[in-house]
């Protein structure tokens, strides 16, 4: 059995995917409008930062100390229901980092004239391809690494917005996912929609930071799209998964907190 983790990456990777159909993109269409209409709700009733939930005093006791914090969220509806997205699976994440020193004011500007920071494991570039106020646009060249290495260009559309003097939100959409064969090389070509792994087809991620005296909370929730695992495999493919998910989520922290740490 210990050879099951390696033989399922060469599965996978010789498999390609159709794309997603029009029931997967609805599926994924209505998570993400749960989660948006979460993250509003939490704006206007509270608490502002997942992890000031009375529930949360532990994580957050571990992130003052100086740990990333992670946590796999489970979305549900008013009805405690988990939406249905067939041929699909949503990985959804929270991180959380507390960055010493850093203030709204720095991140809001390096938002605005700038590149998100990116974790250095993951994206391979990155590049500004317009910008106003309010928002940018950003191209990424980004690799997942499990075994095997998938690598995909991107662009993703950022907006931002302080909400009070000690509060802002920014939220990136991936507007264009194309994975890429042969990287770096002569032969490096785009590979045609429907023809690719499908381990990454849809990406949003929702940022929230909170001044505080000593520095800035930083909380991201990252949502992604990728095509369902079958069922015979899926007790071996869902720890790497959701390791990936979760070296992903700690990447983008610790991208955030060099960044601004002061």
């Amino acid at each position: 059995m210990r050879y099951a983790p390696a033989f399922l990456l060469v599965w996978l990777a010789a498999l390609t995917a159709d794309g997603p159909t029009a029931a997967t993109v609805d599926g994924w269409t209505r998570h993400a409008a749960l989660v948006e209409a979460r993250l509003t709700r939490d704006i206007h009733d509270g608490p502002f930062l997942a992890i000031d939930q009375p529930s949360e005093a532990g994580a957050r006791a571990r992130m003052m100390a100086g740990a990333f914090v992670t946590t796999k969220v489970d979305t549900r509806d008013r009805d405690g229901r988990r939406v249905d997205v067939p041929d699909g699976l949503v990985h959804d994440w929270r991180g959380d980092v507390f960055i010493p020193g850093a203030t709204v004011d720095s991140i809001l500007s390096r938002l605005e004239h700038d590149a998100p920071p990116a974790p250095p494991t993951e994206v391979l570039s990155s590049r500004l391809l317009g910008a106003g106020p309010g928002w940018n646009r950003v191209g990424l060249i980004v690799q997942r690494r499990k075994g095997i290495t998938v690598v995909y260009e991107t662009e993703h559309l950022v907006t931002f917005k302080r909400l009070q003097a000690d509060r802002a939100v920014a939220t990136s959409v991936a507007t264009r996912i194309t994975e890429l064969d042969d990287y770096g090389t002569p032969q490096q070509k785009a590979k045609a929609p429907g023809d690719d792994h499908g381990f990454l087809w849809r990406w949003n991620a929702y940022w929230r930071f909170q001044q505080s005296p000593g520095g800035v909370t930083a909380e991201c929730e990252s949502i992604s799209l990728s095509r369902d695992v079958p069922s015979v495999v899926r007790f071996i493919a869902g720890p790497i998964i959701d390791s990936t998910a979760r070296e992903s989520m700690t990447g983008a922290l610790e991208a955030m907190s060099r960044a601004f740490r002061r």
